[in-house]
This record gives C-alpha cells, structure tokens and sequence, in this order.
C-alpha cells in the first residue's frame, strides 16, 4: 500500500506540472477501480490533502481506539441491466484485470431461496492460468439465477460472503471489486504528547491514517456475512503457510500499542496415552492427536511442534481465550505404548492417529512429526474434514447404547444434521454434495426393539456417501465408517418422532433435524446413507404433522444462523417439495390429503394451491385439478370489480417479482388452465366451460390482445354453443399475430375455417 501511494503521488504531481489549466480548489473523488477509497483535497492555500480511510476513535487511559467508517463496506459493487431481454444467461462482467485480482474470488449461485447454492473458484470460470500476468476483458455467463453470493476467501483469516438478489429481468451484471481490506483492520494508537506524535499499529506495524473518504454502492448486498475459514464442499484446498512469526516483546518502543497477545496459550501434555484419553475425554469437541514415533529426536521435534502450536494459538487468540481455535489435545507415544496402539490397529512406526473424545479413532497414516501436512498451521483443515467423521462416530456411540436417553439421541442427530452443513457456525446456506457410487457394506449393531407402525422400508445395510473432498486425509481406507445401518436410524428417529408428539411448544433443536430432513439434500438419510428423493415414509408424514402443529409459531423463533430463518412461506415451500417428490407416486392419494392438511392449515394459501394443481395435473387427475384450480383463482379474483386492483392486492413486493411478471404469469396461468379444458376434457360439462371462458377472458383483461389466449377463448366460446363470438374472436387472435410462425398463422386460420363451416 505504501509503495503504491508513492507512486501514485508522484504521478499527480508530475500531471500537476504538465496542465496549463488552472486548478480548481475542492474535493477529487478518484474513479480508479484500484483506488476508487481515495480523495484529494485541493485547499486555497495551494496544500493539498489525500485521504484514504477515516472513522471514529475513543480514548481509554493512554490508549486510543480507532473505529474505520469503511468496516462494513461492501466488497463488491454490482450494477444491473439487460441488453439481451430474451437470454436465459446472465453475462457476469469484471472489467479489465488480470488474473491474481480474482484467484481467490469464488461465486455461488441459488436459484431459489429453497435451492441449494453451488459455489465455483472464479479463476475456473475465467479459465484464469497462472502465467496470466497481463490485465485482459474477464467475463463469463451463468444461468438464470435469483441470488448470488460472492465470495472473497483468505486462506487463515476472515473470509468475505456478499449476497445480492438479482431482478428476473436481468441479462448482465457489472461487478466492480475493491480489496480495501485496510479497512477491515483494528487499530490502536497512543500520543507522544512531547514529540506531538501520533504512533497507530493494528498489532505489528504503525500505519499513518487521515479523514474520511466516501463510497458510493450502485447495488447493495441484501446480506453480508463474515466467516473465519470459509469453505464449501468439494472446494480444493490451496496450499497453507504461516506467516505469524513470534514477536520479540523486548523490542517494542515506548508509546506503541501492545504488539504481543496478552493471552498466554498453554496445552497440558500427558506422560501417558491412558492419561491422555482421559484428559480429551472431558472435551467431545476436541480430538486428540497421538504421534507415533520412537526415533531418537522424536521429542525433540515434538516439543517444538508443541511450542509452535501454542505460540499461532496464542496470536489467534490475542486477548484472551477463545475456544473455536482450541481443538486438540497431543500426546507423543513411544515403545511404552505399544500394546495400547495394538489395540487401536497401529504398528508402523511413525504414524498419527486422531481419536475423538470416547477414544474412537477417527482416522490415522504413516507420517513423521515433522510432516508439512500434520504441520500446526495445517491443523484447521484437518479440523474441517474430522467435525463430519467425529459426529459420525458419535453418531454409532449413542445409538448402540440402549440407555441413551431420548435427549441424547436427539443431540446425536442435531451433530449429524450440522456435520452436513457448513463446518463452522455458519451464514451460507448448504452446498449441493457431488454424486457417488461408494457402497459400504457395514454389520449389524444388534437388535433393535421393534416400534409400532413405523411402516418403514429402508435397505439394513449402510450406503455411505463420500461428501468431503478431504484436503488432507488422503488415505481414504484409513477414514472412520460409519456402522449404523439403515433401519436402525429410522427406528430411533421413529422413537424421537413418538417422544415428541405431546410436544406443547416446538423444541427447536427438533425442530432442525425435521426441516433438514425433509429439505432431502441437508437431512440425515443423505448424510448418512446417501437418501435424499425417496419417497416419504411414515416418519417424513409425522415429521409434516409436527410441523404444521406448530406452523405459526415456527417464524417466530429467534433464528442464531441462516439454516433457522423460517417463514410460513418457507415452510410451504419445504413441505410441498417434499409432498411433490418425483418418487411419490405410489402414494398419490395420501399425499394430496396431506396436501389438503397444509391448505387448511394455510388458509387456502396460494402457493400450496399451485403446488397441489401440479400435482393433480402430473398424476392427470383432471377433475381435481379444475377445481383446485379454481380455488386458486378465486383466491386472487373474488368478484366482478377492478382485477388489477384485485390482483395488486395478492402482490408481494418481497416474495413475488415484478409487478408486470405477477401479473403476466397470473395471466397466463389462467389462460393454461381454460387451454386444459379445451384439450383434455371430452366432457365438458357447462360449468366447467362456465369456469373456463371466466378464466380465459380475464387472462384477456390483463394481457389484452394476445393471440394466444384470444385462440384459447374463442374454442371456448364454440365449444359453449357461442359460435359467432367464437368467429369474431378467432379472426381477432389471427389479426394480433405479429411475431408468429407460418406454422401457428395456418393453424389459426384452419380452426376459424372449421369454425366458419360447422366441421370445428
């Protein structure tokens, strides 16, 4: 940054020097994309000022704290426009860069908020190559999208996760990128009141701050999020180094901030491998690493790895003791332990071995101390890939213990439900997990008492889905497997499901593995089993009920992450997904039942009323669908007055499009169902045609003179005995074709002869 101001200065003053104009005096914003934060202020005095960055501060005893006004600035500024109205792509346009400006930039795409988000790195999509020094136009196409999330991700650090909505009506989005990310650090300072200085570090090096500088945002991010370690599955690792070197205390200069952390990180190290499964065993989120090695500089290197991991530990958490960096307990094992890593399975020398807190072991490979993938500041990522496999153990722990309380049982689904999420604490809704054919084969826990009605039919044996991309357990024989099979799960699901059925209020801690369950993708069955479009079983129907039990109350629970964010529309929107699972069809009848439970439930709502017609149509319930169909329009036209104004009442800016595209599809989802009468329906009998010419003319209303619809409703009006209405309205949709094929053109005019001779 400094070289870079440097150079920058010097530039001005030379083009200062090189102007005949004269200089007018006032504030210059640049609209440098790289340096779009900077301001020149141009005083009468001939002085000027460059400001960078500004905020507020706060005087403590001798320290003074600073506050950056840019802290929450966005990290990406988006602009949207349509130049190409008829594409089903949106061309994301970066401007001209080049290739290491977006390399840690990643992108995902949701098509809908009920949709899972697909992430892709930015340099796959740009086809970025590291020998891509110079800057070149970088643009790419995605398809048709309602949000994206844009990503920038530091390897150690906070990463950056931007949520934009983008308008249906969109085919082109600019996105301007600022790093900026001084902005984002926190500083301290002090005043030398005899030197008149003022000394400002954010805990390793002064930095010199001046005033404010303004950003201006074209599209603002709906939603901003920032993530420690952020990541996605299937994302491939980037290589890691350490760059927090320890820091001599004795050289800080005084009046300069603390530069050294005021916490001091200790690990207690046992003298046996006993003593030290004892010690994790108070810790079920901790693992303990056990490293195998009898060679004689074993300790050696041991207790510096130890020191190492203490010292990255103790900058991480500077001030005092934070618990998410604080995720293993060591222990180096010698020839003493033998017996005891028998009994795990290890006799090579030189191994390491992660074992939970019940001392189950997790995963283990041959591997020296000294090792760069085992190395200290590796150790977050091999925290990612062992918080799936951890809970999966725990998962077979509980389960096979038969005085597991119905608590226990449900926390143990709670664990498996997140493992399938993000790794941490997270913002990002799930990723969707790539396709496998992995089959294990695993025994047989025991017994399991039988329940009544769980009218269940699931495989005994375990089909494990291999989700993560591991960026450091390479030996995938080695990886903890899951034992639980099947029916097992079900059957103590089914138990959770009975416990709960006298539930007064909603457990929300329930209430998560249900939502995540029947939302397939982020559920049990396909962590698990890889289970993820079956269709419902007698415990996905109890599920339904329990949610509908406490519909209204769901929204009102006080979310802690973006998975609890409920509303009613989202829980419509999770249920009749999964009522209208492809792999439903056998259960036809019952599923519009509880179709009808959501509708009661609902009030008529009209997006279960869609959800429901699609369905009857699908299974060519004709009847059915007409008269749900019906309900669905009167619940947008109840009378004879205003339809727009009728129709503008039932629009949600927040939930539906445009005003013009509500309209439009409401339009044309009538005029669809009169078209199904007309094509479908061999007996029509009046007041289906009654409905249909009702449904049909108010499409006409909204949309007026479309070809289609007036094709629609002058069959209609022949079919009704009306034949002179019919031909007028025929030969209007012919005169309204304007874009038309030859081919529609002649059908027209077939249908209007046939009408005109009585052979229609």
């Amino acid at each position: 940054m400094k070289n870079c101001l440097t150079l920058l200065l010097f530039a001005f003053v030379l083009n200062l020097s090189a102007q005949n104009n004269k200089l007018e005096k006032g504030e210059f914003s640049s609209i440098t994309p790289s340096a779009e934060t900077l301001k020149f202020h141009i005083s009468d005095d001939n002085k000027f000022q460059l400001s960078i960055l500004s905020g507020t501060y706060e005087e403590v005893n001798d320290s003074i704290y600073f506050n950056t006004s840019y802290a929450d600035m966005p990290k990406f500024n988006l602009k949207y426009s349509n130049p190409n109205p008829k594409s089903d792509k949106i061309t994301i346009d970066l401007g001209e860069f080049s290739y290491y400006q977006y390399y840690s930039i990643y992108i995902g795409t949701q098509k809908n908020i009920n949709s899972p988000v697909e992430y892709k790195p930015m340099k796959d999509l740009l086809d970025i190559k590291y020998s891509d020094y110079e800057a070149k136009k970088l643009t790419f196409e995605i398809d048709k999208v309602e949000f994206i999330y844009l990503v920038e991700d530091n390897l150690k650090k906070e990463s950056f996760i931007e949520k934009f909505q983008v308008p249906n009506d969109v085919s082109k989005i600019d996105v301007q990128y600022s790093s900026f990310s001084i902005a984002k650090l926190k500083f301290r300072g002090v005043y030398n009141q005899e030197t008149k200085e003022l000394i400002v570090t954010e805990g390793k090096s002064p930095i010199v701050f001046s005033k404010k500088v303004a950003q201006e945002v074209s599209e603002k991010p709906i939603e901003k999020k920032v993530q420690k370690n952020w990541t996605y599955e299937g994302k491939i690792a980037d290589p890691t180094y350490d760059y927090d070197y320890p820091v001599d205390s004795t050289s800080v200069g005084v009046g300069y901030a603390d530069q050294v952390p005021q916490y001091v990180f200790k690990l207690k190290i046992e003298k046996t491998l006993a003593d030290a499964q004892k010690e994790a065993s108070k810790y079920p989120n901790k693992m303990l690493v056990v490293f195998y090695d009898t060679n004689k500089n074993a300790q050696k290197e041991f207790d510096q790895y130890i020191e190492n991991y203490q010292t990255n530990n103790q900058y991480n958490m500077y001030d005092k003791y934070n618990p998410e960096y604080d995720n293993f307990n060591f222990y180096l094992a010698t020839d003493k332990d033998k017996n005891s890593l028998k009994k795990l399975g290890i006799t090579d020398n030189q191994s390491v071995i992660f074992l939970n807190s019940d001392g189950e072991k997790l995963y283990h490979t041959k591997a020296k101390i000294t090792d760069d993938d085992y190395a200290y500041y590796n150790l977050s990522s091999i925290n990612i890939d062992l918080k799936p496999i951890n809970a999966h153990a725990q998962f077979d722990k509980v389960l096979s213990n038969k005085k597991k309380s119905n608590a226990d049982i449900q926390n143990t689904f709670l664990n498996i439900t997140k493992s399938g999420r993000s790794n941490y604490t997270s913002v990002m809704p799930p990723p969707v997990y790539p396709a496998t054919d992995a089959v294990i084969q695993v025994k047989e826990l025991g017994v399991v008492e039988p329940v009544e009605d769980a009218a269940i039919s699931v495989d005994s044996t375990a089909v494990v889905q291999d989700y993560y991309d591991y960026s450091v357990l390479k030996e995938k024989n080695n990886i903890y497997k899951l034992k639980s099979s099947q029916k097992e799960v079900e059957l103590k699901y089914k138990q959770l499901l009975d416990f709960h059925q006298n539930d007064k209020t909603v457990d929300v801690d329930f209430l998560k593995i249900i939502i995540s369950e029947l939302s397939m993708n982020s559920g049990f069955s396909n962590i698990l089993f890889n289970k993820y479009d079956e269709a419902l079983n007698a415990n996905d129907f109890q599920s339904i009920d329990y949610v509908l039990k406490f519909f209204y109350e769901i929204p009102k629970i006080e979310a802690v992450d973006y998975y609890d964010q409920y509303t009613t529309t989202s829980l419509i929107g999770i249920i009749s997904n999964a009522l209208n699972r492809t792999s439903n069809k056998s259960q036809t009848d019952k599923v519009i039942g509880y179709y009808d439970k959501l509708l009661k439930t609902t009030n008529d709502d009209s997006w279960v009323l869609k959800g429901k017609m699609s369905l009857l149509k699908e299974n060519q319930k004709d009847n059915e669908f007409l008269n749900t169909f019906d309900a669905y329009f009167k619940s947008f036209i109840k009378d004879d007055s205003s339809i727009i104004e009728q129709l503008d009442k039932k629009y949600n800016s927040e939930t539906d499009y445009s005003w013009n595209e509500f309209k439009s599809t409401f339009a044309n989802e009538a005029n669809e169902a009169a078209w199904f009468v007309v094509e479908n329906l061999k007996s029509q009998t009046p007041s289906i045609l009654k409905n249909a010419i009702k449904w049909s003319e108010i499409s006409l209303i909204i949309e007026k003179s479309s070809p289609y619809y007036l094709d629609t409703l002058a069959q209609l009006y022949y079919r009704n005995g009306e034949k002179e209405k019919a031909i007028l309205t025929e030969q209007k949709a012919i005169d309204n074709i304007k874009d038309g094929t030859f081919e529609q053109i002649e059908e027209y005019k077939l249908v209007l002869e046939k009408m005109k001779n009585g052979t229609y």
